[in-house]
């Protein structure tokens, strides 16, 4: 075994015992702190060795269905309302999903009255497997492997949706967040969702990237955890 190998293997192991703790359902502040600090620690890799990390350590959770409770959850149910409440009127002929999952939100994505044709992207082959079987009959989305690290689809897109999944790209945000402006028609939306406060630092990026304007900002104080929507235009 290479030496590279080795070390991408080793931080693998770290990376999921890390992700254990940081456990679905109740906020657990040492799960979340260790949670974070390693997808820091993973970024500093680089793109490739990034992206495969997080394939490899989101096909070992996903070996659980519906490992989040995305489709059983009122607290995810809720940020989903919140986040179509956030695109605005439309309509959106081009929509990117960024980290898809397994679908959950894609198929509500889909069948909105707003939108058009649906790219929904995942690192995770074993999530697009199930996000396929969950949107089967839904004949407007297509559905893409990648890294939106390095291997984000090209665009352009009238509508981009980056939602509860920036914390996995650790000090990378920045440049994130010019390859999704890059690949945001002229006049297009950008809506973004996380938690709150957290959301602050995670959003800057955006905020500050490409002239963007923001249109709409809003918290909303959940019980089990506040979070924020952020909806952002690239000029027309």
């Amino acid at each position: 075994m290479s030496r590279s190998r080795s070390h991408t293997n080793s931080l693998f192991h770290c990376l999921s015992g890390a992700y254990a703790l940081s456990s679905p359902g109740a906020p657990n502040r040492l799960g979340d702190v260790l949670h974070r600090l390693m997808y820091r620690v993973v970024a500093l890799g680089g793109g490739r060795i990034q992206a495969r990390l997080l394939r490899r350590m989101f096909d070992l959770h996903h070996r659980e269905p519906d490992r989040w409770s995305y489709e059983t959850s009122s607290y995810d149910r809720e940020r989903f309302t919140a986040v179509l409440r956030g695109i605005g009127p439309g309509p959106y002929e081009r929509v990117l999903e960024v980290g898809c999952s397994e679908g959950v939100f894609t198929r509500a994505l889909a069948s909105d009255d707003r939108v058009g044709a649906v790219t929904a992207a995942d690192v995770s082959l074993r999530a697009l497997e199930t996000a396929r079987r969950r949107c089967e009959g839904l004949s407007n989305v297509s559905f893409v492997s990648g890294s939106v690290v390095n291997e984000a689809p090209p665009g352009p897109f009238d509508l981009i949706i980056c939602s509860d999944m920036l914390y996995y790209v650790g000090g990378r945000r920045a440049a994130v967040a010019r390859e999704l402006v890059k690949r945001l028609a002229p006049g297009g939306i950008l809506v973004l969702e996380h938690v709150h406060p957290e959301s602050g630092r995670l959003h800057a990026s955006f905020i500050h990237s490409a002239g963007l304007e923001v249109l709409e900002r809003t918290v909303v104080r959940h019980s089990i955890r506040p979070f924020e929507v952020l909806a952002l235009r690239r000029p027309a």
